[in-house]
């Protein structure tokens, strides 16, 4: 038997084979693929998508201005005036808690056998003068006791109250709101 250098027979022990090549190859072909099918999308989309987006917006175009055609350019002005008025209205209405707040709360408030038939506003101590028609006195008493226990009311006040040759009662009442009641819509 051949004897060996212990030191010798401790190396062969440890040698290493040579470092594989192969997987840095393969991670390079895997990004070459990766790249490649990104590049085939771009393109893709690039030259087919979006001429196919190009043409579609030119059909919905033309089909537009051939609409346009068949319409009289008189009802067409008029269609944009009135919808311009109407933006405009809601616009200035959206801005005025005043009418928003008062027209619900009239709506909210008031008896079934009551209507209003004339209102009037005061800036100053903002009051409200509304005028109306109750079917019996006891609708009356009745609408007068909703707006006593009503909380956005500082006072309501009967000014006047008149008898009809019709049965009915007519009246006129003066609100007189809380501060805070006209700076923002109520929900």
């Amino acid at each position: 038997m051949e004897q060996r250098d212990p030191q010798t027979a401790l190396a062969d022990q440890f040698v290493v084979d040579a470092p594989s090549v192969g997987l840095p190859w393969r991670l390079m072909v895997f990004s070459i693929v990766l790249f490649v099918f990104s590049l085939f999308i771009f393109v893709g989309i690039k030259f087919g998508y979006a001429s196919y987006l190009t043409t579609r917006q030119e059909a919905l175009t033309a089909d537009t201005v051939a609409l346009a055609k068949k319409i009289n350019p008189d009802d067409q002005l008029k269609y944009v005036n009135f919808y311009s008025q109407t933006i405009n209205l809601k616009k200035v209405l959206d801005r005025h808690s005043f009418s928003g707040n008062i027209f619900k709360f009239l709506q909210e408030k008031t008896a079934t056998n009551v209507y209003y038939t004339n209102a009037t506003y005061t800036a100053e101590g903002a009051k409200v003068v509304v005028q109306g028609v109750a079917a019996t006195s006891e609708a009356l008493v009745q609408q007068l006791s909703v707006f006593d226990a009503a909380p956005e009311l500082k006072t309501a006040v009967l000014t006047q109250m008149r008898f009809t040759e019709t049965g009915t009662v007519s009246f006129e009442v003066e609100f007189v709101f809380n501060e805070n009641f006209f700076e923002f819509p109520t929900q």
